[in-house]
């Protein structure tokens, strides 16, 4: 059976005043989830994991995470059907949905922004570049600007 995995990393600091945004990332490959989580817990936020679309979206409805990390290759349903069906929650705004996917031809991209992706980037992806978009989607949602980021199939503004 698969299990929801959760850990808090203790940043051993005793004067927060406001909470760590929370990153629920929805992988099955449990290598990858080592190296996501710990550079995320070492970017200070509040890491979750799910490694199903099912607890996922379970996981999602209960806790709201601030950004999901998706991944398209799950083993129980379709990362497509994920990213829809966490786009549409019962109330409030859905969370920036990054979707990390070894999917990398442009009708896979088209068809993630489609579904509701604010992100997508393609494994292996940049660590650093993979937290510069976590940080910046995150920011876009909180200054409640659209969390969409340029999709990299459409030409650029000058």
């Amino acid at each position: 059976m698969l299990e929801m995995e959760h850990q808090q990393a203790s940043n051993g600091s005793s004067t927060r005043t406001t909470p760590r945004q929370q990153v629920l990332i929805i992988e099955d490959d449990g290598a990858l989830v080592k190296l996501l989580r710990a550079a995320l817990e070492f970017a200070d936020y509040e890491v979750h994991v799910v490694r199903c679309g099912t607890t996922a979206l379970t996981y999602a409805a209960d806790s709201r995470p601030d950004l999901v990390i998706l991944d398209l290759g799950l083993p129980d349903m379709n990362g497509y059907d994920v990213c829809r069906k966490l786009h549409q929650p019962p109330a409030g705004a859905p969370p920036p949905i990054l979707i990390l996917s070894g999917l990398s031809e442009p009708a896979d991209q088209q068809l993630g922004f489609e579904c509701g992706a604010a992100a997508y980037l393609t494994k292996p992806a940049d660590l650093s570049e993979l937290c510069r978009t976590v940080r910046r989607l995150l920011q876009n949602a909180a200054a409640g600007s659209p969390t969409e980021l340029q999709h990299p199939l459409s030409p650029k503004d000058s």
